[in-house]
């Protein structure tokens, strides 16, 4: 009887026991359900996040591809054998190594490669308006970690709201549904700076790029940069001649370098340089600074120019860009020249009898993409005013306002080749009323005798003048100019308006030959009569 009731005792313990366990095993079971629900709304919110800021992803690629497509860069210009293997995912592009070459422009020098590419691209390689081949050549910035960096494209990406239809739909229309300014912002960070071009020969060694040194200046130019963090730094180069730099190590006998002078070598290299063909395209040893960092080359086609604003320097105004009579000719003859693209911050070079000014893109129409054509077009110029404040000059009739547009225009020039005339003030004279003078200066300004015609070959020499950094260069009639030309021509090329004016009369220069070494006066007798005779001489400026 004990037995069986300690039997019964254990049995309702066993059991009681194992209702505490199934409890318990309920218990576990539920907690292992919740935090497993748990555990899939967190999967399922984060899968739809990342799906979110995918489809933000690819709405923003989709606006930026819209923008490089109506840039045209989806052509390919082929790859180098360097970069075949590592080629990134827009073959449209090539990094190359620059090189400096002559050209007073904004034509480069590329490998063959480019062009066999081209060559064989359906469509050949003009377009159907027969516009040039233009390309986007800049540096890229190393800092630029990642697609979006700019915050306007980081804004537009947290805002869109993905809707049912597919992303690529809207691809398409981007270009119409978004401004290009979050474009031209994610370019500045994707860059440290970049201008554009066209391209003058195929002529370069595979890998390489040859750089005018308009093109070299803007890509170097701090002021230009669009980077808003810190500056980077861009290390520099000149590029050497390969058969010089073998040459400067050949022993030369010491009879042989003693007998030759300092001066009469600094007159044959001047000499050479003063008569030498500057060929455009053509390599320029050691001329001037080029970035020592691959510079990407992409082709792109621009939008045809409508009108543009350009300021001249204040060393453009003291060499006297206001006292220019027909500033349309003067556009007109050197732009067609040398220009083929006007991006905004480009420094352009106008000439007038030997006298270079310079000006500065300030504005293009249509400014989309801050760049436009001068091919094949009219552009309507307005003479912008330069920032005179601390410069020493003062005004003396004020600046019309920027709205007043007439006033300002100047007659169109065209890469076409057809300047337009415009019926109202010209540009001559808007420029020369709204550029500041001096008060003691006095208004009127150096008369020089015309220059000969093309077509006369006797008595006709070419004059180079050097001094104060700048040079000029002129065809004078050596039986009718006298010396006191020559001087006023000297002082409108390196003197200040002051100087201009009064130069000839306090002589205070005299105009030398280097080697043999001959001093010229200011006077009324000719250049015949003082011994100058046809052919080319150049002139250095000394002062007194």
């Amino acid at each position: 009887m004990m037995d069986f009731d300690a039997a019964v005792g254990k049995l309702e313990r066993d059991h009681s026991s194992l209702r505490k366990s199934r409890k318990s095993r309920d218990a576990l079971t539920r907690n292992a359900k919740r935090e497993a629900e748990r555990r899939k709304r967190q999967y399922e919110k984060k899968a739809a996040e990342k799906a979110l800021k995918q489809q933000q992803l690819d709405y923003v690629t989709s606006y930026w591809n819209g923008n490089e497509r109506a840039l045209g860069t989806v052509r390919s210009l082929g790859q180098p054998k360097a970069q075949e293997q590592e080629a990134s995912h827009s073959s449209s592009s090539l990094k190359l190594s620059p090189t400096s070459i002559h050209g007073d422009g904004d034509k480069i020098a590329l490998p063959p490669l480019v062009l066999e590419s081209l060559s064989n691209r359906e469509g050949g390689m003009l377009g159907g308006d027969g516009s040039p081949l233009f390309f986007r050549v800049g540096l890229l910035n190393p800092n630029y970690a990642s697609f979006p960096s700019g915050p306007l494209l980081k804004d537009m990406m947290e805002k869109h709201i993905p809707n049912k239809e597919d992303v690529d739909d809207v691809d398409d229309d981007c270009m119409q549904d978004n401004a290009t300014a979050a474009f031209m912002e994610e370019m500045s960070h994707k860059y440290i700076s970049y201008t554009h071009c066209t391209v003058v020969e195929f002529t370069q060694e595979d890998g390489c790029v040859g750089l005018p040194q308009s093109i070299a200046k803007a890509l170097l130019d701090k002021g230009r940069r669009r980077v808003c963090e810190d500056a980077v730094v861009v290390p520099v180069k000149r590029t050497v001649d390969p058969a010089g730099a073998a040459a400067s190590v050949v022993a030369i006998p010491s009879d042989t370098s003693s007998a030759m002078d300092v001066d009469e070598q600094d007159a044959a290299m001047e000499e050479e340089e003063s008569g030498a063909s500057k060929t455009p395209g053509h390599l320029a040893w050691g001329a001037f600074d080029v970035p020592d960092m691959d510079v990407e080359v992409t082709m792109v086609t621009l939008p045809k120019g409508k009108a543009c604003t350009l300021v001249p320097s204040l060393a453009a105004l003291r060499n006297g860009f206001n006292n220019l009579k027909d500033v349309k000719v003067v556009l007109e003859q050197s732009l067609i020249r040398t220009r083929a693209t006007l991006s905004v911050n480009d420094e352009i070079h106008c000439w007038h009898r030997g006298v270079k000014f310079d000006l500065r893109v300030s504005s293009v129409t249509p400014n989309d993409y801050g760049v436009v054509s001068c091919i094949n077009t009219d552009i309507e110029v307005d003479i912008g005013s330069p920032d005179l404040e601390g410069d020493g000059i003062t005004r003396s009739v004020p600046m019309k306002e920027q709205t007043d547009k007439v006033a300002g225009k100047t007659p169109a020039f065209s890469g076409g080749y057809t300047l337009k005339d415009v019926s109202t003030t010209t540009s001559s004279s808007s420029a020369a009323s709204s550029v500041p003078k001096k008060a003691n200066t006095p208004a009127s300004p150096i008369v020089l005798p015309p220059e000969p015609p093309s077509d006369q070959k006797e008595g006709v020499c070419t004059i180079l003048i050097r001094g104060d950094g700048t040079t000029g260069k002129r065809r004078f009639d050596i039986t009718t100019t006298k010396m006191n030309d020559l001087f006023n021509f000297a002082a409108q090329v390196c003197s200040t308006p002051e100087t201009q004016n009064n130069i000839a009369s306090n002589e205070e220069f005299q105009l030398v030959t280097r080697f043999p070494r001959k001093v010229y006066t200011c006077s009324e007798h000719s250049l015949l009569e003082e011994g100058i005779k046809a052919g080319q001489e150049m002139l250095i400026v000394e002062r007194h």
